[in-house]
């Protein structure tokens, strides 16, 4: 078993009692989505030069919700259980994908200074991080659309979605472009 499918399995298992907002569906299915669309571009990934690099690039989309979303299991999921069983590229990749500016973590800030300094460091992790975070937001974004169109808008998600665009420029024109366009669909009300 390579380590995608090592952290398919250990990510089902951790998000297994956990559903998406709005549509009640597995939350597996957002991983999976994420997964299929980052290796829709597998030849464009920036930082892969080898199956092994890949093989990592995988992993991390599997896990790459296990820190922040798994808070309320009985087992809470930290960076060091997955060092301990997983590479530490996958452990760092998932890292770097876990919201570090929660109301938690700095309850005096708030959501717009928290928005931005999470959009500050997102523009510091590496390029291989920011392609799965462009994967991650345009699955958040279409299935929000699908969902409840209103709700990017209520909830503050499109603007957001605005924001961390801005530190993500430049890593993948198609994936970008395509999250533009939802932001200005939904801008239109359709």
């Amino acid at each position: 078993m390579n380590l995608t499918q090592e952290m398919q399995k250990f990510a089902e298992y951790h998000h297994r009692n956990q559903r998406r907002d709005f549509s009640g569906e597995p939350y597996r299915n957002h991983l999976e989505r994420v997964y299929l669309k980052a290796m829709s571009f597998s030849d464009e990934i920036p930082g892969v030069v080898s199956e092994n690099d890949l093989d990592e690039v995988g992993a991390i989309i599997w896990g790459h919700d296990l820190i922040e979303d798994t808070k309320k299991n009985a087992k809470v999921i930290t960076y060091d259980i997955i060092l301990s069983e997983f590479t530490k590229g996958v452990a760092d990749g998932i890292l770097d994908l876990t919201n570090v500016y929660t109301p938690d973590n700095f309850p005096d800030l708030n959501r717009e200074v928290r928005k931005q300094k999470e959009c500050d460091r997102i523009a510091q992790i590496p390029n291989r991080s920011k392609f799965i975070k462009l994967c991650d937001r345009f699955d958040n974004i279409t299935s929000y659309e699908r969902e409840d169109p209103e709700w990017g808008v209520k909830h503050f998600y499109l603007p957001e979605t605005e924001l961390l665009l801005t530190a993500l420029i430049g890593v993948h024109t198609e994936l970008y472009n395509s999250i533009r366009a939802v932001i200005e669909c939904a801008k239109r009300g359709r």
